[in-house]
């Protein structure tokens, strides 16, 4: 995936919905920023028993976010209208390229 190309993620109105990062290489992950519309979450390697921390910094999305080991993927449950649109994620590593940048799309659709 190109860092311009943009990923379609198509999710039902109250379930979850995943955005596939798949990380090659998940020990050189430092940080993932992800942002939509406002700031959303940072997501931060755990230790290797563990999923990756995710901090949730808009309130809008408290209690909804988690993000998948040993990949990545952010998963977003019970999904509102309001969650469609654009979503970027800013992957920085500790090695070349140091930040790579993934486009998403979300749309939502009702059962």
């Amino acid at each position: 995936m190109k860092d311009s190309e943009i990923f379609t993620v198509n999710g039902i109105l109250g379930e979850s919905v995943t955005f596939p990062v798949n990380i090659q290489e998940p020990r050189q992950v430092k940080i993932i920023a992800w942002t939509s519309k406002t700031s959303v979450a940072y997501v931060t390697p755990g230790d290797s028993e563990t999923a990756p921390v995710v901090t949730v910094t808009h309130r809008n999305y408290y209690e909804r976010i988690h993000a998948l080991g040993p990949n990545y993927n952010l998963v977003i449950s019970d999904l509102r209208m309001e969650d469609a649109g654009d979503y970027k994620a800013d992957i920085n590593t500790q090695a070349d390229p140091y930040t790579t940048t993934k486009r998403y799309n979300l749309q939502i659709y009702r059962r």
